[in-house]
């Protein structure tokens, strides 16, 4: 922004994300620009990392937990496509976990765990991924329930 100190913030962001043609890799600037709608676009990219996606989702719980939710949805997405470094069926746990965090500030947890079965309803690319989907959301309704399980 120093380079183009007359021109929109915002603007310049586009102009990039458009020039790159790699939106994935924008989520953080937009993030921290404090564009989450364009933030959120950047996320929904395949190229957007699953572990800086949880780290977004942890850190925007409070502040925005509306933008955190959608955020860790995102995560769990790539997750289950099989993208990330270093990826573990765990990180579905973390994911998770900050999804229902978020969605609890906003009174949304119905809505969350109803996201999170359409995504365990559909064909995956990694099978450990869904797998651990499944387990952490059967936890997820046992202890919405009441029965603790």
């Amino acid at each position: 922004m120093k380079r183009y100190s007359n021109r929109d913030p915002r603007e310049v962001l586009e102009n990039l994300i458009a020039l790159q043609s790699r939106k994935g890799k924008w989520f953080a600037a937009g993030k921290t620009a404090g564009y989450l709608d364009i933030a959120l676009d950047c996320a929904s990219d395949p190229e957007a990392v699953p572990a800086t996606l949880m780290r977004a989702a942890r850190d925007f719980a409070g502040r925005d937990p509306a933008f955190a939710a959608q955020v860790a949805l995102h995560a769990i997405s790539h997750l289950l496509h099989g993208r990330g470094f270093d990826a573990n069926p765990r990180d579905i746990d973390e994911a998770s976990d900050h999804l229902m965090a978020s969605s609890r500030q906003i009174n949304k947890t119905d809505w969350a765990i109803a996201e999170l079965n359409q995504m365990a309803d559909r064909p995956a690319g990694d099978d450990f991924m869904s797998r651990r989907l499944r387990i952490k959301l059967s936890e997820l309704q046992a202890a919405a329930r009441g029965d603790g399980a």
